[in-house]
């Protein structure tokens, strides 16, 4: 099983978000066997916080429930068992990249699932309003739609 992890700083709005929609896409494509999706934050004073309220709308409105998701913060735990991190910006990548030394090539930026759009980070939108959220709901699905991607091809190639 391949264990997904997102992570964002209080994993209420982008991790929490990135959660919903790659947990949806995998079971779009019948791959919940195969695929782990969690998240996490790197920060522990919002653990136990349900996500952002305009997270939930936002993804609500895209068919994606994460109601059910409460915050966390990363644990040495997650770093040894998951396959791969995936962070949203380079603060959350300098915040874990000697936590992650040990696992070489585990921790990546989501963005750079999405190279086409140009951009490196996926920014937080805590605060700023609903169309930070939508901004950033979008830019989290284009990169996880080419991650599931990129995981259906290595489950084909890794069977054969």
């Amino acid at each position: 099983m391949i264990k997904v992890l997102f992570v964002c700083t209080g994993n209420i709005c982008r991790s929490s978000m990135a959660h919903g929609i790659f947990d949806s896409l995998v079971r779009e494509a019948g791959m919940e066997r195969e695929i782990s999706v969690d998240s996490a934050g790197t920060r522990a004073g919002l653990a136990g916080s349900p996500p952002d309220y305009y997270a939930q709308k936002v993804s609500s409105n895209n068919g994606i429930d994460i109601s059910h998701l409460r915050a966390r913060r990363i644990t040495a735990e997650d770093i040894d068992d998951a396959n791969l991190i995936l962070v949203m910006d380079r603060d959350n990548f300098l915040c874990l990249e000697d936590r992650c030394a040990h696992v070489n090539g585990k921790l990546k930026m989501l963005t750079e699932y999405a190279p086409e759009a140009g951009i490196t980070e996926i920014d937080d939108p805590y605060g700023g309003g609903g169309r930070g959220f939508i901004r950033s709901f979008n830019l989290i699905q284009s990169c996880c739609r080419v991650l599931l991607g990129e995981l259906q091809r290595y489950q084909q190639e890794d069977v054969c």
